[in-house]
């Protein structure tokens, strides 16, 4: 979902996590679009303007006890850096398009350089994040096109063995181990123990990011 849709639901719902990959992060994926707009504001105005200054004419607005819209945010951000914001909004505001371009040209402003690596955590490589609980591995997120969600795998499945060895809070070491064989995981889902087949894994899952200065 896009970010203005998840706000909605975030309200409606009282924050609740909701359908699995249904709803975004409203506060961390709002924080990404407000860095990238104060950036697209200090190039355009070689810092002489930044986000604080679209705050300060929001903040005037709501004195006047009429309040303001998201035109109106978007009209005060054209309006002080003199640059169009349609792309952000259209696509990422009220879209579900990729942060990373954004971010990596708001970091490059600022003379940092952005890099993906793998997880060192095995399993989120193969697009799962879940806690060690009660003997298990308990699912709590299921990246949408992983291997993890292709194979078949929801969140609430509890992990219990892999080809038919008990884990022990290392299932990212046994994950590396059968890395060149077929794996067969043993899960318990609602109460019912159920065998899944991991599909082969297709590199798309959760990573780890790292911002360096580009002068280093």
């Amino acid at each position: 979902m896009s970010v203005a849709n998840s706000s909605w639901d975030t309200w409606l719902d009282g924050y609740v996590q909701g359908i699995p990959g249904r709803k975004t992060s409203i506060y961390t994926e709002g924080a990404l679009i407000a860095y990238i707009c104060d950036m697209r504001i200090r190039k355009a105005t070689s810092n002489s303007a930044s986000l604080h200054n679209v705050m300060q004419e929001m903040y005037k607005l709501s004195n006047t006890g009429k309040g303001y819209t998201e035109v109106d945010y978007r009209n005060i951000l054209e309006k002080i850096s003199g640059e169009s914001f349609a792309d952000i909004f259209t696509k990422l505001v009220y879209g579900t398009e990729d942060f990373t371009p954004f971010i990596v040209e708001a970091l490059n402003y600022e003379g940092w350089k952005f890099e993906t690596k793998p997880s060192t955590k095995e399993y989120e490589n193969f697009g799962l994040k879940g806690t060690w609980k009660s003997g298990s591995f308990e699912i709590s997120h299921v990246l949408e096109g992983s291997t993890a969600e292709k194979s078949g795998i929801v969140v609430s499945d509890c992990v219990h063995s892999i080809n038919g060895i008990r884990i022990n809070n290392d299932l990212s070491e046994w994950l590396i181990y059968f890395q060149e064989d077929s794996i067969s995981l043993s899960i318990e889902r609602e109460k019912r123990l159920k065998k899944i087949d991991l599909q082969p894994n297709n590199e798309k899952g959760f990573s780890k990011f790292k911002i360096s200065n580009k002068s280093k």
